[in-house]
């Protein structure tokens, strides 16, 4: 998949979350703010034309999939306490 990756603002923003915070809370910011970084999918800057447009809809839904994987197991290592920049693992 060449969807996976999260830019490292989510990381930091991910990292800025408590010890103890809730996976899923995490992860449902995350792709929430996921939306920011892909401005040609906002209908609120390019117009509703957005939503007629098959192949941005199809990849707004790929980087949906890979993001989600990646951020759930990125909320994981937070929640654990060991972050993948720092335990060698490849995100």
């Amino acid at each position: 998949m060449k969807h996976t990756f999260l830019h490292e603002n989510l990381k930091s923003m991910m990292r800025n979350f408590r010890y103890d915070a809730h996976p899923m809370g995490m992860v449902i910011s995350t792709i929430g703010a996921m939306s920011t970084f892909h401005p040609e999918a906002n209908p609120a800057i390019k117009g509703q034309s957005v939503y007629n447009d098959k192949k941005l809809r199809n990849e707004q839904i790929h980087r949906l999939i890979g993001g989600m994987m990646t951020s759930a197991a990125y909320a994981y290592c937070h929640r654990i306490g060991r972050y993948p920049e720092t335990s060698g693992i490849k995100t």
